[in-house]
């Protein structure tokens, strides 16, 4: 029998029907200002103001929510997560990832410092099927077609993570004009919507506005962190007035 002819209501009533939940960022007031979390074929722009702490901690940048993200896809949808990095380590993201699951100190698993009971939980989780679906791509120089085909190659692809967006190459030229360099951008977008997963793009703390610009994201979130001296939770305030979504 026959499909819908393209176009008509048929076609789109099975599109909806056949929808994919969004993914949690597991922060409830954000996830409600997002209609549910992270829709996918949609292209998030995360930015931050106020102090982030400093390289490799649990409350840098948007690090933190792209965190909670790829919890999410990993261990409550049972999906692959492609998480790029251009500003933290793969050894940096391993340890927010771990430490925000298992509630255990994030600097004390950097450290070496974990009592031994949370370090066989760590073996545990690192050994998981779960922690073999995340997929970090930390070479500097990976574009945005690159990405595109190392997602293609995943299966069951729920996430797709950009963090460190201001180092993605080719995504401004020394012009900085808006929307000359959108290469990039396009290519972020069209992995969104081919794929249908959420790509989240994580900026640190600087020239949010020019991204904006160049990245022409569906939608932005405006992080305001607090300063971040004791512990994993304590660098992301979930209030709504600390979290805006244009």
């Amino acid at each position: 029998m026959p499909g819908p002819a393209p176009g008509s209501l048929a076609e789109a009533a099975a599109s909806l029907l056949g929808a994919r939940a969004p993914v949690s960022t597991l922060v409830r007031v954000l996830d409600e200002a997002l209609g549910g979390g992270l829709h996918p074929g949609r292209l998030y722009l995360v930015t931050v103001s106020g102090p982030a702490g400093g390289e490799g901690r649990p409350g840098a940048g948007g690090g933190l929510l792209a965190g909670g993200a790829v919890r999410a896809a990993l261990f409550r949808d049972a999906g692959a997560v492609l998480y790029a990095a251009f500003g933290p380590s793969a050894r940096d993201i391993a340890a927010r990832v771990m430490a925000g699951e298992l509630r255990v100190g994030y600097r004390a698993l950097r450290e070496g410092r974990l009592k031994r009971a949370d370090r066989a939980a760590v073996a545990e989780l690192s050994a998981g099927p779960e922690a073999a679906r995340l997929l970090i791509e930390d070479r500097p120089g990976t574009g945005a077609g690159e990405l595109a085909r190392l997602a293609g190659g995943l299966e069951g692809l729920r996430l797709v993570v950009v963090d460190g967006l201001e180092a993605l190459p080719g995504l401004r030229g020394p012009a900085h004009a808006a929307g000359a360099f959108d290469g990039p951008g396009r290519e972020l977008r069209r992995l969104a919507r081919d794929l249908d997963v959420p790509v989240l793009a994580v900026a640190g703390a600087g020239d949010g506005e020019g991204l904006r610009a160049v990245l022409a994201p569906d939608v932005v979130v405006a992080l305001a962190f607090a300063a971040d001296d004791a512990g994993y939770n304590a660098g992301y305030s979930a209030r709504r007035d600390r979290a805006r979504v244009t």
